[in-house]
Parts: structure tokens; sequence; C-alpha cells
């Protein structure tokens, strides 16, 4: 018998049909789009997460400049105002040269006598300032006068006129400069006393002023200078 076979048809070598080639680059192309599309995704989610986690702090910071800068330019205005008006030297001579205090004063800080606040009413040359301008504030401030001590020149020492606590950290600190007169006499003297006669130990008695007065003073000469300090807060 003769065996009669049909069409033989030409082996494929164990290789896909070019359309399956096709559908197969088609496919890992789709996929690899699929990844970079994802991949931008999540850059752009963590992108987000950082503005949003940034945006505030740098908003808080901004705030808190700006209040600094109000308290700034609040106490430099309150320090301007007092020298226009002459209220400066009026308050550093604020003094009771028989007691040895200012004028008034009952709080006790590092031993020296001070104010905690102010009365607008009150007659302290600095009371109606300093309500005017901070009173209705959320405010807190300590004000000091600093002056070469008598331990030797450079060295200064601080006496508080107000204080009101510890400073926050918001804290800023204005300062002024107030030249003494060697004919100036305190607030209060039993003897109607110059600076010059009070740094005289023998001329007064026991009256004294809390600041000496610089080498070599004579009745008609430069006394000292001082610094006035005003450190402010909120509160």
């Amino acid at each position: 018998m003769v065996a009669v076979s049909g069409p033989s048809h030409p082996s494929t070598g164990g290789y896909d049909s070019p359309d399956q080639g096709r559908q197969l680059r088609d496919d890992t192309r789709g996929v690899q789009w699929t990844l970079e599309a994802f991949l931008a995704v999540l850059l752009l989610l963590a992108a987000l997460v950082v503005v949003a986690s940034v945006l505030p702090l740098g908003t808080q910071q901004a705030d808190a400049e700006l209040a600094q800068t109000q308290l700034q330019q609040a106490g430099d205005d309150v320090l301007d105002l007092a020298a226009a008006q002459g209220d400066l030297t009026a308050a550093v001579l604020y003094w009771n040269t028989s007691a040895g205090v200012f004028i008034d004063a009952e709080a006790s800080f590092t031993g020296h006598p001070h104010y905690v606040t102010f009365d607008g009413a009150g007659t302290h040359p600095l009371a109606a300032l300093l309500n005017d301008t901070l009173g209705e504030r959320p405010v807190a401030y300590n004000i000091h006068i600093e002056y070469e001590n008598e331990t030797g020149p450079g060295v200064t020492e601080q006496r508080p006129v107000v204080y009101q606590g510890p400073p926050g950290g918001d804290s800023v600190t204005a300062s002024t400069t107030v030249l003494l007169q060697a004919d100036d006499v305190p607030r209060v003297s039993a003897g109607n006393c110059t600076l010059a006669e009070l740094d005289n130990s023998s001329a007064c008695g026991s009256e004294v002023f809390y600041a000496p007065g610089a080498t070599g003073v004579t009745a008609t000469s430069r006394y000292t200078t001082v610094q006035i300090q005003i450190e402010l807060w909120r509160v």
C-alpha cells in the first residue's frame, strides 16, 4: 500500500510568529508606561508632602519675625518719645536720696526696690507714656538703668526700674543713653543736693545717688552717662 500524505507545512523552527512578537513588544511598552506614570504620581505626592510640611514652618517663622520687628519698633518709639519730652532724664533722676530708692518703689529684685507697673495717672515721668503706648497691648516689659560702678572703668551695673518677670523667647531690647550733668538734682533730696555734691561723701551727709560720677567731676562738669534699656516680649 502506498501511504498518501497531505500537503506539508514548513516548520517554524520553534519561533513565534511576527504578530506574536509585535504583541509582546506592545505589552512590554504598556507595562513600562504604566510604571513610569505610577512613579510620576509618587514623586508628585512626595513633593506635595514636602511643600505641605514646609509652608506652616515658613509662615510661623515669618509671623515671629514680624512680631519681633513690631516689638523693636515699639521699644524704639517709647524711648524716642520719652527723650523728646525730657522724660528720660527725669526718670533717671526720679530718686529719693535719703531712702536710697526710686520714689515709691516697693518690690525688690536682687536687693533693689523697683516698680512692677505704672498707673497712667502716676507721677513717674514714664508712667503716662508707657500706659498710652504699651498699656493696652499683650506686652510685658522690663526697664533697667545701666551705669559704670565704682569698681573701675568699663565695669557696669544694672539697676531695675520696672521688672515684670523673666523675658520670653521673643524678647527684644531697645536702649538709649542719657547724659547727666554735675548740677542735676534728684527729684527728692532733703538738702537739695546736686549730683556732684552727692558724689562727695561728706557734702550731703547720708544722702546717696545710685550712679557714681565720672573721675574728676566738678560742680559744673558732666557727671556721667547712663544707658536706659527697655526689654519687651509678648505675653
